[in-house]
């Protein structure tokens, strides 16, 4: 405890340098790999295990740019899938103690992160942010550009969401909402094949055709068996991506694969995101700007984020 808050004394000094750095952002990561741990954090690979799973480090930040809010990039040694509900309870106090003591009007959460608490009905209230909302609108955006890009509409062009978790289900809904009549959900645990107010659930790869537009929201690139698709369009919004090898398989086969992204004016990172640009971002870490730069985005629809994002410059990297 540190100040009757849930913190570790050696977060004390990254507590006073957030402050200094005016962070009113925080976007909360963790490495998918040790591989990704090692890159990041190659003075801890050797002491990893013994540090708390939940113990916040620094790893990088954003330039406030045009929305005018500084984000820092914090990770947690600890991967979220393997924690229980208790230890999702402790981490979710931690966070929130985190936040109040560095002062941040936003927290953005990577990953798997938001998808846990949700399954666990742990909420997450301001200054946290679920993070859906922001995920929802760079799929859908990035999407909708690559289309554009291609002469294509989004309401002629079947389109298949690989992946029915946290996110694939709110993309479906979106995309059914925004007129795409040919839709397919498609998730591994799903038994059989059924439809529901127009859209078709099912298990199986085989729903793919060749040259169909695919969303990819499952857990990560590494669960894909790239082998058994055809040639295709597709839209990443995995941790972590597509691999290299992975990548060389679909350019074999000459699908094109749009790494799902966001853009807004001066808002440049330090640190390499292997699936990123410097000067591109997450679209889980846009609800999280957006609730820093003081805009209540708790209560809104999909549609009433998207106009705000638009308005406040934030678009898809492709725009």
């Amino acid at each position: 405890m540190v100040n009757g808050l849930p913190l570790f004394p050696e977060e004390q000094e990254l507590v006073r340098i957030l402050q200094t750095e005016r962070a009113r952002c925080l976007w909360i990561v963790y490495a998918a790999s040790p591989e990704i741990f090692s890159r990041y954090f190659p003075n801890l690979i050797n002491v990893r295990e013994n540090l708390h799973p939940t113990r916040f480090l620094r790893v990088g930040r954003y330039t406030a740019g045009i929305i005018g809010v500084n984000t820092s990039i914090v990770a947690i040694p600890g991967f979220p899938g393997d924690f229980t509900r208790d230890e999702l309870v402790f981490f979710m106090e931690r966070i929130q103690a985190f936040a109040l003591a560095v002062g941040a009007r936003g927290v953005a959460l990577a990953g798997i992160i938001p998808g846990r608490f949700y399954r666990y009905g742990i909420p997450m209230d301001p200054p946290i942010v679920s993070g859906d909302l922001g995920a929802v609108y760079t799929i859908v955006e990035t999407l909708q550009d690559a289309l554009r890009m291609h002469g294509l509409a989004l309401s002629t062009r079947p389109v298949r969401v690989l992946g029915y978790g946290y996110i694939g289900q709110r993309c479906i809904e979106h995309l059914r909402q925004l007129g795409c009549t040919d839709l397919v959900a498609i998730e591994r645990r799903l038994r059989g094949t059924y439809q529901r107010r127009g859209v078709i659930f099912t298990n199986s790869l085989d729903a793919i055709r060749q040259d169909d537009w695919v969303v990819f929201t499952a857990g990560g690139g590494n669960e894909i068996d790239v082998a058994r698709l055809p040639r295709i369009f597709g839209v990443d919004d995995m941790y972590p991506p597509f691999s290299v090898d992975q990548l060389a398989m679909f350019e074999a086969k000459e699908s094109v694969i749009f790494q799902a992204a966001l853009h807004a004016e001066g808002v440049v990172s330090n640190l390499p995101i292997e699936q990123f640009a410097e000067d591109q971002f997450a679209g889980c870490m846009a609800q999280g700007l957006l609730q820093a730069a003081g805009v209540d985005t708790s209560r809104m629809t999909q549609g009433e984020f998207d106009i705000t994002a638009r308005a406040r410059g934030i678009r898809s990297s492709l725009a």
